[in-house]
């Protein structure tokens, strides 16, 4: 790639995530929906959808154009209990609710108007306030198809799986970004607000910065001594639980920790962690997050996995993170990126 200065920036966000639409949840409703927006040429789109509900088991769901058609297969597990496979649907189930408790949603879709939209989602339900026993956050993953063939996605409806109509959403947003698979587009949502790298002595690296609502956390550590935590705001005081399933296995008994848990082995040489986090003041956060490490180097022995949703027990926003404990070499890189 050749450029001035000035070029590149323009040249590195050309297929850069840009918002498409947003939509705040109307107050207390069973079913809704956002505005139609323009999404052609914009293959690959990502949707973050934080809400609650006023009633506990209000199941939340999505289709995509209002699409009420049985057009929508989808597989998914809740706290690793197994997978469940769902075909002909109406909607695709997202999650279950806890009365008047945060929930948020990161889904991957596919947005080609003459192939079938493919997605991948994950949900964190904050579950029961505080982040002692009981108050371990839930989660939940799945795969999703519409096998809409002649459109693309243009509107998000929600619905609530649950027959009762006192079944609500009471308040949330959608957002829904959109990255182009051809030409320039300079208005890329997601901003870089952070970045650290190791240098071969560091046990810490932190990363600090103006708080943003929805929050994007890429690490890549090599080092020795190969811990993993994340603590936010300089803060332990047991303000953080978790749940995680590594390789397999779901635990479900971390609270009143002193950070998020990162690692699997605990010994491993090189991890690749990807996180999102709803950032909102005022309310407790919650993170979704994989990880993928490597214990010996060449082909001869796979990676481990971990996927997790963990909860920070403060109202003050994150402006810090921590990124613990290990000799970080040169390699090792951390990077935040957000948006209101």
């Amino acid at each position: 790639i050749q450029g001035t200065a000035s070029e590149i920036p323009s040249i590195y966000s050309g297929k850069s995530w840009v918002e498409l639409d947003r939509k705040s949840v109307p107050s207390t409703t069973k079913t809704w929906n956002t505005d139609t927006f323009t999404s052609a040429g914009y293959d690959n789109l990502m949707i973050l959808f934080e809400w609650k509900t006023n009633q506990t088991n209000a199941d939340s769901a999505i289709r995509f154009n209002s699409n009420s058609g049985t057009h929508y297969a989808y597989r998914n597990t809740y706290n690793g209990s197994g997978s469940n496979s769902n075909t002909s649907k109406d909607e695709v189930m997202l999650d279950g609710t806890v009365s008047g408790m945060q929930n948020f949603a990161v889904l991957h879709v596919t947005n080609i108007s003459d192939k079938e939209k493919m997605g991948h989602y994950r949900v964190v339900q904050e579950y029961a306030s505080g982040s002692g026993s009981g108050q371990v956050p839930r989660r939940a993953e799945g795969s999703l198809k519409w096998s809409n063939t002649s459109d693309n996605i243009t509107s998000l409806y929600f619905d609530n799986v649950q027959s009762s109509g006192s079944r609500q959403y009471t308040e949330g947003e959608v957002v829904i970004l959109g990255q182009k698979s051809t030409g320039i587009d300079v208005s890329g949502k997601w901003q870089e607000l952070g970045d650290v790298s190791g240098n071969g002595s560091a046990t810490t690296l932190d990363v600090s910065f103006t708080a943003k609502k929805y929050l994007w956390v890429q690490i890549h550590s090599t080092g020795s001594g190969h811990g993993g935590s994340l603590t936010f705001n300089d803060t332990g005081n047991d303000e953080y639980a978790m749940r995680r399933n590594e390789e397999n296995t779901e635990y479900d008994n971390k609270y009143d920790m002193d950070y998020l848990r990162l690692n699997n082995s605990g010994s491993a040489k090189e991890r690749w962690v990807n996180m999102f986090i709803i950032n909102k003041s005022n309310e407790p956060k919650l993170a979704t997050y994989e990880v993928c490490e490597s214990v010996t180097d060449g082909e001869g022995t796979a990676p481990t996995r971990m996927e997790a949703v963990g909860k920070w027990n403060n109202n003050a926003q994150i402006n810090k993170i921590t990124l613990g404990t290990a000799t970080f070499d040169s390699t090792t890189t951390m990077k935040v990126w957000g948006f209101d």
